[in-house]
């Protein structure tokens, strides 16, 4: 999978979460919903920091910003 792929893939699974939470929310208390959210987030979060990296110099990508195609440490062209 290429930086970009994963790029898309971890924006999706952030809008599901944030849909799937105001969904939960609706039908579950606060507390059952933060038992559920919690974790996933907790998931998204530690494969954004181990996918979101150059894969030449290994160094944080920054934000998911769009139209990002160099590294902006090392310069290389991001696959």
């Amino acid at each position: 999978m290429n930086i970009h792929q994963k790029k898309k893939l971890l924006f999706v699974v952030l809008i599901i979460l944030f849909f799937a939470t105001s969904i939960l929310y609706s039908f579950f208390q606060k507390e059952i919903v933060l038992l559920i959210i919690i974790p996933v987030l907790c998931v998204w979060f530690v494969l954004y920091n181990k996918w979101w990296k150059c894969p030449h110099c290994n160094r944080s990508l920054g934000r998911l910003e769009h139209g990002v195609t160099h590294c902006k440490y090392c310069g290389k062209e991001l696959e």
